[in-house]
């Protein structure tokens, strides 16, 4: 066998579905332990470190994606007050802006009514601030947040 350097046409198709499988098996097994992956990423929230305390926003972004709307779901209790608390300022001052109002996008797109809306007021304060930033792109993010968080919570719809 060839391998993956591109000489067997073998192994390039058979490639992209064991990742998916590979993917797919990796989920099962994270949803398993996903209470002690959510309480770790959250405790690094309050890390001295900024680097820690960036991937731990982009963790919560990327959980949101691949494991929701389980996540939402049964750790909306936890994820939801972190990225509304006043710990999300600080993250934010010390992290890239854009993965905050990323984290709060993608948790918020498999979220009901019923799980954001006690939520609310913090994070749509939270990201009225990152609305003040100079940067364009994180302006951007926020405002697609913003979005994202009025879809969900079904604001003013009939």
């Amino acid at each position: 066998m060839d391998g993956l350097d591109g000489k067997s046409k073998r192994t390039k198709r058979t490639a992209p579905r064991s990742d998916d499988i590979y993917l797919k098996l990796l989920v099962k097994v994270m949803t398993k332990s996903l209470e002690q992956v959510v309480s770790m990423v959250l405790n690094s929230f309050q890390d001295p470190h900024p680097r820690a305390r960036w991937s731990a926003i982009n963790a919560v972004g990327q959980l949101s994606t691949d494991l929701g709307p389980e996540l939402q779901n049964k750790y909306h209790h936890l994820v939801l007050p972190a990225l509304a608390s006043q710990w999300m300022i600080i993250i934010i001052l010390g992290c890239r802006f854009a993965h905050a109002a990323s984290a709060v996008l993608n948790f918020s797109e498999n979220c009901t009514p019923e799980l954001l809306n006690p939520y609310l007021d913090g994070i749509v304060g939270k990201l009225l601030v990152l609305l003040q930033n100079a940067k364009q792109m994180v302006q951007e993010g926020a405002l697609t947040a913003l979005a994202s968080v009025a879809d969900s919570s079904q604001v003013n719809q009939h």
